[in-house]
C-alpha cells in the first residue's frame, strides 16, 4: 500500500508502451530501491542494483527484459516495447490511402479548407508540392530538413540534439517523405518547403494517432 502511494509521485509517464520515471524523486524515499524493484518486475527487469548504479553513470545505458528496453537517461528511466523494426522498413502512401496502422497509425486526408488545428501530432501541407506515393521510413545519419519557419536546412542528427531526443525517441522516430525530401518529422516538426502558403489550393493532412 505504501509503495502504491509513492508511484504516482515518481511515475511521471506512464502507457500501454512505455513508463518514465524521475530519479530525483524516486530516490528521495529511503527504501527507493524496493519501491523500484516493485515498479520494474513486470516489466522483468530484476538486475536492480546493476540499473541503480547505472544512475551516475554516462546517460544513455541500456538494460533489456524479453519484452522491453529500459535506459537511464539524464534524471529519467524510461521504459520501452521492444519494437524490432528493420531500419530498411519503407512504407509506400498513395494519394488515396486514408490510413494506416503499421508501424504507426496514421489517418490521412485531403482537403480545399485551410483551417487547420493546432498540435504537434498533425501536419498540415501543401498537396500541389507533394510528389505520391508519399513514403514513410526510419531516419538514417546525414538526412537533413528545413524546418518550418527556418530557410536554411539542418541535420536531423542536430535537431534532435537541440530537442533533446533520448536514444529511444530516435530509435521510435518516423519520417514521412515526398521523394528524397522530409516532409514531416512525424510528431514533431513539419518542413518549411511543404508548409500551407497563401497562394495553397488544396491541403492534405496526415495525424499522428497515439
Amino acid at each position: 500500500e505504501s509503495i502504491d502511494k509513492v508511484k504516482p509521485k515518481v511515475i511521471t509517464t506512464m502507457d500501454k508502451d512505455s513508463l518514465v520515471i524521475d530519479i530525483k524523486q524516486l530516490t528521495k524515499h529511503k527504501y527507493y530501491s524496493v519501491i523500484l524493484r516493485e515498479i520494474l518486475i513486470p516489466y522483468g527487469f530484476n538486475q536492480i542494483d546493476k540499473i541503480i548504479n547505472a544512475f551516475n553513470t554516462v546517460s544513455g545505458k541500456i538494460f533489456e527484459s524479453d519484452l522491453y528496453m529500459l535506459l537511464i537517461n539524464r534524471d529519467e528511466i524510461i521504459i520501452s516495447c521492444r519494437k524490432d523494426y528493420s531500419n530498411n522498413l519503407s512504407v509506400n502512401i498513395s494519394k488515396d490511402l486514408d490510413e494506416i496502422t503499421d508501424p504507426i497509425n496514421l489517418i490521412f486526408s485531403i482537403s480545399d479548407s485551410i483551417k487547420w488545428e493546432e498540435g504537434m501530432n498533425i501536419a498540415y501541407l501543401d498537396y500541389d508540392k507533394l510528389t505520391f506515393p508519399l513514403t514513410i521510413r526510419r531516419w538514417v545519419e546525414g538526412d537533413v530538413f528545413f524546418p518550418l519557419g527556418m530557410t536554411d536546412k539542418k541535420k536531423l542528427s542536430d535537431f534532435f540534439i537541440d530537442n533533446k531526443f533520448s536514444l529511444f525517441d530516435k530509435k521510435n522516430c518516423w519520417l514521412l517523405c515526398s521523394e528524397n525530401d522530409i516532409v514531416w518529422i512525424i510528431g514533431h516538426r513539419i518542413d518549411d518547403r511543404f508548409k500551407i502558403t497563401k497562394t495553397t489550393k488544396k491541403s492534405y493532412i496526415a495525424k499522428l494517432l497515439i
